[in-house]
């Protein structure tokens, strides 16, 4: 057959006639000789085979070793001489395996140099991919159906079969089998067996994509989440860099704008006590306002120094007890006795910046006191333990605030009045909730209008001192 296939006719002959080479019809004998005695072992063998080729093929579940061993078991215990195993890709047929049966069985992948597909028929294939039908010809080459098929005459193929892997009346793939020496060389046990196996098969396929898929998307998901942290990481840097420069720039702004208001202040205030008698009342008035807005820039801007600081300058953590540092806070504000102050209950000892804690307690009260609209005043302070963090509550029955303001009042530079009609510089609370936040906290608001206002803050026990 070599002599034939290379165009070595003579020389085909010369060895026929010295009988050194088989005839033909030998070399047919000789093949269903075997075939024959393949046949005989599977009346014998059929179950265990099935068995065990089922445990082969149920048990792989990567997609390419899994496309190998299919094609390795069929092509052992049926009569073809070449097959092939087609996947469908986004609805096309792509044959992913071949093999071809001589001692043994050898298969060839898709990429290998020496894959081909020359005895496939693609229209077989097609057929019974669009059909979702077995086709088994005995005789290909003679039967109507596929007689002009390119491959079946440029291939002489007789015996083919071919099968779809159909899982809920879906077509995974097709498996093509052929044979182009001996005719009717599938029996109906062997189609039989074939239909078996590649029901197995299919389920077994779509197991394996399914996990392919899986693992596809977990190594595209990894990526991305790579990528993700890496320009979270890159962004953040960008971040804190741009924080720093804001936090060092208000720094050196703020500090070097309070020499000159100090200045403005000291010379409204001479020009006051020297020219006083030279100065009408209009004038004194102006002078009092420029002092006034003077005083009110140097507030604001010692406002800015401070929330620049937060988490800016490290402070050492100690010990503080909240009982005694609220009546030192209390003491400075000076409170008016028409307000009557309480501390409800006992406040704990805890481990924080003493001077942040104080900020904190002397904002929270000196608003409660400034803007107290009642004759009879009441500013309570109270504490609840809640496990994992203390809650605080500083209450007061004044003028509450509307839910519209409740959430603007802890931004920067917001008033609830104008500023010249308060001595607010709307920091304050801006630097508590920073504070609180830096210590893992929280701070909220509960009010209503002409109801008073509970301000809640909590600080995490994580650090503190028994």
């Amino acid at each position: 057959m070599l002599y034939q296939d290379c165009g070595a006719l003579n020389k085909e002959a010369h060895l026929y006639n010295s009988g050194l080479l088989p005839s033909g019809k030998a070399l047919l004998k000789k093949e269903q000789k075997k075939i024959d005695q393949e046949q005989g072992l599977y009346k014998t063998l059929d179950y265990d085979y099935l068995l065990n080729s089922v445990k082969a093929i149920t048990g792989e579940l990567d997609f390419n070793k899994l496309l190998a061993i299919i094609m390795k078991l069929v092509m052992a215990r049926l009569g073809a001489k070449t097959g092939y195993l087609l996947i469908v890709e986004r609805d096309i047929l792509v044959p992913h395996v071949s093999g071809i049966k001589e001692e043994e069985v050898i298969l060839k992948i898709k990429g290998d140099p020496e894959f081909s597909i020359s005895k496939l028929s693609m229209g077989i294939a097609r057929y019974v991919f669009r059909t979702k039908k077995m086709i088994l010809l005995k005789d290909a080459g003679a039967e109507e159906d596929f007689i002009s098929d390119e491959v079946v005459q440029r291939e002489k193929l007789r015996s083919v079969l071919c099968l779809p892997l159909i899982i809920q009346k879906q077509v995974l793939g097709v498996l093509y089998l052929e044979n182009n020496l001996i005719k009717a060389v599938f029996s109906d046990e062997q189609v039989e067996l074939a239909g078996l196996l590649t029901t197995q098969a299919a389920i077994a396929l779509q197991n394996a994509a399914l996990l392919r898929d899986i693992k596809h998307a977990n190594e595209s998901m990894n990526l991305m989440n790579q990528d993700l942290e890496f320009r979270v990481e890159e962004r953040t840097k960008e971040i804190n860099k741009i924080n720093e420069e804001l936090k060092d720039f208000a720094y050196a702004v703020s500090h070097d704008l309070k020499a000159p208001l100090r200045g403005i202040i000291q010379l409204s205030t001479w020009l006051v006590d020297d020219y006083n008698d030279q100065i009408d009342k209009e004038g004194r008035e102006l002078l009092g306002l420029l002092q006034k807005r003077a005083r009110q820039m140097h507030s604001m801007i010692e406002g800015i120094l401070q929330y620049s600081r937060v988490g800016r300058i490290k402070e050492v953590s100690v010990r503080v007890d909240l009982n005694k540092l609220v009546k030192e806070v209390a003491e400075l504000i000076a409170i008016p006795e028409s307000i009557a102050f309480r501390i409800k209950g006992v406040l704990p000892v805890i481990k924080r910046e003493e001077t942040l804690l104080f900020q904190v307690l002397q904002n929270l009260i000196d608003n409660a006191v400034k803007y107290m609209d009642k004759k009879t005043g009441e500013i309570n302070i109270s504490c609840i333990d809640k496990e994992n963090a203390w809650q605080f509550c500083v209450a007061d029955n004044g003028p509450g605030i509307e839910e519209r303001y409740q959430k603007k009042i802890f931004k920067m530079f917001q008033t609830l009045k104008p500023k010249d009609e308060s001595n607010s510089t709307g920091i304050g609370l801006a630097l508590v909730e920073k504070i609180i936040n830096n210590w893992g906290g929280r701070i909220w608001l509960e009010s209503e209008a002409d109801k008073g206002s509970r301000f809640f803050f909590t600080i995490p026990k994580k650090g503190r001192t028994e």
